[in-house]
């Protein structure tokens, strides 16, 4: 196989010298190989194969499990700078990734995304909740289970507010009724306009995320935003 792009999602201590890693690729979508990182701390593969950072590689084999022959470095790109929140938000999109995309399956959509979200995180001075929701969503639609946000297209001035359900989506609620996580309907149909200026518009955004993200994600919590949790709490 040629040489195609990717970035390292994850990686794991396998065997001696070895590893195994998620990687998500432009051509093959998610995959799990074995790379063999040589012997020393300070030994070529070992200090290129780093999240963040756009790779060339090639892979061989046609199983599950593949192997990651060569890796290099693509200086194509800018170096991305991630630090503090921003870090932990590139964290959180790889466990993502590799907790919810299915392996073998091309998404060159979903690639750009991810690569432009880095950027973004990488750049943004100070707000970049909007790059994440767009991720989340991209990701959602790539997964076919993104909520229709654009049954609210042209109720930008609606007071209600609408819920989501479990395998059935956005529901309008009835006028005086009860809802755990009520969704401003005026805030969805800013959100199918992508106009994410507004903070309240965006508090809508990340609640409508997370609820479709945990009906996928199940029980087990995400680390990322554990250690994120964790590092506010030691301020």
């Amino acid at each position: 196989m040629e040489f195609q792009q990717a970035y390292l999602l994850h990686s794991r201590p396998y065997r001696e010298n070895s590893a195994i890693v998620e990687i998500l690729t432009q051509e093959s979508g998610r995959v799990t190989a074995v790379a063999r990182l040589g012997s020393g701390k300070k030994s070529n593969k070992r200090a290129i194969l780093q999240p963040f950072q756009r790779l060339s590689i090639r892979l061989r084999g046609h199983g599950e499990l593949q192997n990651l022959s060569q890796v290099e470095l693509d200086t194509s790109t800018q170096k991305v700078n991630l630090i503090a929140e921003k870090l932990y938000s590139a964290m959180y999109m790889n466990e993502l990734l590799v907790r919810l995309l299915p392996k073998h399956i091309p998404c060159d959509d979903l690639f750009e995304h991810y690569q432009t979200t880095l950027a973004l995180l990488s750049n943004a001075p100070i707000s970049f909740e909007a790059s994440l929701r767009r991720f989340e969503m991209n990701l959602l639609i790539e997964l076919g289970v993104q909520p229709d946000i654009y049954q609210f297209i042209g109720q930008e001035e609606h007071d209600g507010v609408a819920q989501y359900l479990s395998g059935l989506g956005l529901v309008v609620v009835e006028f005086g009724g009860q809802v755990k996580y009520p969704l401003a309907i005026r805030d969805l149909a800013a959100i199918a306009h992508d106009k994410l200026d507004d903070e309240q518009v965006l508090r809508t955004y990340k609640l409508l995320t997370r609820l479709v993200l945990a009906e996928h994600l199940g029980d087990k919590p995400l680390q990322s935003r554990k250690l994120f949790l964790h590092k506010r709490t030691k301020k």
